[in-house]
């Protein structure tokens, strides 16, 4: 603890606008949007159309403030340092009347020794903050060079010319809320000789053993004496070690101590071992740092082969197959970015079998709640530095703002086990080549790319020499910048064409990407989110409510209506369209994962896009903004399982083809079988096992009957007649067992005559004396395809599984609700859903 009392900023401020005497109060960490939706000074604008009722706040300036107590020995320490990690955005700050600073960078820390502007007794802080608007539009006349204006989905044009988080004045998904306000911690405290910044380590592992170097980077106060000599203490692996630094004429120091740790605890991604973490502190006069330490080797494998270059995750010495989603900010207004939020989010992620989020370059750089997470959940993050879609300019000011934002961040969040990567951007070669056949145009906008990206690049590498710096996603890697929306061979991928260019899914067996992150297809909100936001009488896709609700243009929402057209047929209830929407977008990434998996070592990562919300819309999300599972993360839970079966066919002409996969990082064996069902009976037609044995990690091929083709192999059935179940029985050689089950179908479930099933839930049961814990029993007579199983007041319930197919007779499933239940209430809330009662 420190020696001087530590005072937190953090709590209720007044907020006024334009520094009117109108004064409500505001919650720190928070915006100006959440303060005034408590105070009733807007509507919720997440419900119907109300967003466009509140753009109005991006338009005004916005005054927070706040008095605070300093008591007498405060001002004895030899610097009073305020620390406001993240202000959001343009904002002049004011104690007791003075400025203190001008801030206008969101991504980058504010600290700066302010004892001389305090008093004992009562002091106040106030920050005035620029309007949204006219903060870009100013930023923009500063400039010489002027690069294009945002895209068509944000409603502040400028929004390149400022650091703030992209997608915050609206996005393809997004709604348009450019708030101001503050987050992550804000609070004074005494200091002597030098402020502890950051604490970050270098790992050398040796067999049985591994070399932690921490450092611990200092900024010395102005009135320390250059010399003089400053001790910083680390305790670490239940070890205490001393590092010293002399204070420089001008810039930082670093103090270090090197610690060994004798057969450690290694940490591992999600489904390939644990995640044990070391308590790691460091303390100068008072001040302390204190984080987890993971101890792993990791390292991006970008090697040329006989196809182009490589990308592969490895950690500790095995490769990894990644496995995960584009992750977005969790809210658009940043005071519900809650370390309960994120959890609950990224537990979801790690149940669905994941092992890895992309943190969009269009959003933020998280709270530190996050990252926490991440490391304690063992998803790897691929993190994009905080540029998407857009040219951005070359001031020089800029530039040196990015230079500062992202040498702060990388040693800020250097040390997390989870970090995997750090990207340059989200597509910015993209916008570059957006310039199409203007040649002077293209080349005006290439040259203030590469200034930014030089500049990015620099700042990192400046910063962290233990991660890769991967220049732009997609791209083929260092030092290639190669554009990679078509090319397959090379480093990341995006693939749009099924969801912008308008193909079917099956256009995904046309590539065969090293690494695919970013793909995805969108679905509607489920009914009760849509009950959050729309009345009854907008329960119409084709609504303004619904058009207000989805951000990717009109016509996005008859693009998924649309595609019905190739698979299903037309549902005949407003339910039935969400609900198939919901189906239909599964099976469009269930498509492109299994067979880009099945390609392994060639492709070596899928992340779909997206996995959450940041408010309830249509989207290409896995997650609903409640949190609650759409159906397609409850098929990524299948299509991401560690041991599966694969079976498809890449055009009509060619056979069919199956796949033995496993993730496993030791051996496995066991039996993939192959069942033929009748569709309107659920009656096995014939099986067909085998055993299957594999020493490693990867994709083994099994030669299995033509049943799309060969009618002999179905019995002389109709291929629309009957489907097969996919089941694999494992064991791993420490005993664990695996089950794993998906259905296939021969032909498009528009051409099949599904029976009108009868599904009927028998029974609820508690497991032991726990309210949260339940069996359902459910019976049905016939089969029920992609059954749908909700409860209406419980986002957060999570079931065993769900849109699968439920077969003839009796089957138990799990259920776990986030709030106590009785089996009563539980059967009243309950509801089944299956595909034939679609229509």
């Amino acid at each position: 603890m420190s020696h001087y009392p530590v005072i937190d900023l953090c709590g209720t401020w007044q907020l006024s606008q334009d520094g009117q005497s109108d004064l409500i109060p505001a919650q720190i960490p928070g915006d100006n949007y959440s303060a005034l939706l408590e105070n009733g000074r807007i509507p919720d604008p997440y419900y119907g159309e109300n967003e466009r009722e509140v753009q109005w706040v991006a338009d005004v300036d916005w005054v927070y403030q706040r008095s605070f107590f300093v008591p007498p020995e405060l001002l004895e320490a030899q610097g009073v340092l305020l620390n406001l990690d993240s202000v959001d955005t343009v904002a002049t700050l004011f104690l007791n009347d003075k400025e203190v600073s001008r801030l206008d960078d969101q991504f980058l820390r504010f600290r700066k020794d302010v004892k001389s502007f305090l008093k004992a007794g009562e002091n106040t802080i106030r920050l005035e903050f620029r309007a949204v608007r006219q903060a870009g539009e100013e930023a923009a006349k500063e400039m010489l060079v002027h690069p294009p204006e945002m895209g068509w989905f944000c409603t502040v044009k400028k929004l390149n010319y400022l650091r703030k988080c992209q997608c915050s004045a609206g996005w393809d998904w997004g709604i348009s809320l450019p708030s101001s306000g503050m987050t992550g911690k804000c609070y004074l405290e005494g200091v002597d000789q030098a402020v502890l910044d950051y604490v970050y380590d270098v790992q050398t592992h040796r067999k049985g053993s591994c070399d932690v170097l921490l450092t611990a980077e200092l900024t010395p106060l102005e009135s320390t004496p250059i010399g003089e000599e400053v001790t910083v203490e680390f305790l670490f692996n239940g070890q205490k070690k001393k590092g010293t630094a002399r204070v420089p004429r001008v810039g930082k120091m670093t103090a270090s101590a090197k610690f060994t740790v004798k057969s450690p605890a290694l940490w591992w991604p999600n489904g390939y071992g644990e995640q044990p973490l070391y308590p790691l502190q460091a303390t100068c006069n008072g001040q302390t740092i204190t984080q987890q330490l993971g101890l792993r080797e990791l390292k991006v494998v970008n090697e040329k082969d006989d196809i182009g270059f490589s990308m592969v995750f490895q950690v500790n010495g095995v490769r990894i197959f990644a496995k995960g989603a584009d992750w977005i900010p969790c809210d658009a207004m940043p005071q519900r970015h809650t370390p309960e939020h994120y959890q609950n989010l990224l537990e979801s992620a790690q149940k669905a079998n994941m092992n890895m989020v992309r943190l969009w370059g269009g959003g933020k750089f998280e709270e530190d709640a996050f990252y926490q997470e991440c490391d304690r959940l063992g998803l790897m993050i691929w993190h994009d530095n905080m540029f998407a879609c857009a040219i951005y300019p070359d001031a020089p000011q800029f530039l040196q703002n990015v230079h500062q934002e992202i040498v702060h961040q990388v040693k800020r969040l250097r040390h997390h086990a989870s970090l995997a990567l750090w990207c340059g951007d989200n597509e910015l070669i993209g916008s570059v080549n957006g310039a199409g056949d203007n040649r002077r145009q293209r080349d005006e906008w290439l040259v203030l790319y590469d200034r930014l990206n030089q500049t990015v690049a620099r700042a990192i590498t400046s910063a962290d020499d233990t991660h890769m710096f991967w220049p732009s996603s997609p791209c083929a890697g260092p030092n290639n910048y190669a554009d990679n929306w078509l090319a397959d061979a090379d480093g990341d991928m995006h693939y749009w064409q099924v969801w912008h260019g308008g193909a079917t899914f099956e256009d995904y067996y046309r590539v065969r990407p090293r690494f695919c992150s970013e793909f995805g297809f969108q679905s509607f909100p489920s009914l009760e989110t849509v009950r959050t936001f729309a009345e009854k009488e907008d329960f119409n896709v084709f609504c303004p409510v619904f058009d207000r609700h989805q951000k990717a243009g009109l016509p996005a929402n008859a693009k998924i209506v649309g595609m019905f057209g190739n698979y299903f047929r037309m549902p005949t209830s407003f339910e039935g369209i969400l609900y198939l929407s919901q189906i239909q977008q599964g099976l469009a990434i269930r498509t492109g994962v299994e067979y880009w998996h099945s390609l392994r070592p060639r492709n070596m990562g899928t992340i779909f896009w997206q996995l959450n919300d940041n408010w309830p819309v249509a989207s290409w999300s896995s997650l609903e903004y409640s949190g609650r599972w759409k159906a397609l993360h409850y098929m990524a839970r299948r299509f991401y399982a560690p041991v599966q079966v694969v079976a498809y066919h890449t055009s009509p002409e060619k056979p069919m083809e199956a796949f033995f996969l496993t993730d496993l990082p030791g051996k496995v064996e066991g039996n993939v079988t192959f069942t033929l069902l009748e569709v309107a009976t659920g009656k096995a037609i014939l099986k067909k096992e085998y055993v299957v044995k594999a020493d490693r990690m990867g994709s083994l091929p099994l030669e299995v009957p033509d049943f799309y083709h060969d009618s002999q192999a179905r019995k002389g059935h109709a291929a629309q007649d009957c489907v097969l179940l996919l089941e694999v029985n494992a064991l791993e050689e420490n005993g664990t067992k695996h089950h794993f089950r998906e259905t296939l179908v021969l032909a498009r479930w528009k051409d099949m005559l599904l029976p009108q099933s009868k599904v009927k839930i028998a029974q609820v049961a508690p497991m032991g004396k726990d309210k949260r814990n339940f069996q359902i029993t459910l019976q049905a007579d016939t089969p029920a395809f992609f059954l749908w199983l909700s409860l209406k007041n419980d986002p957060h319930a999570l079931f065993q599984d769900n849109a699968f197919t439920l077969l003839p007779g009796t089957t138990t499933l799990q259920l776990t609700t986030s709030v106590d239940y009785t089996p009563a209430k539980l059967l009243r809330e309950l509801n089944t859903y299956h595909l034939r009662e679609t229509y």
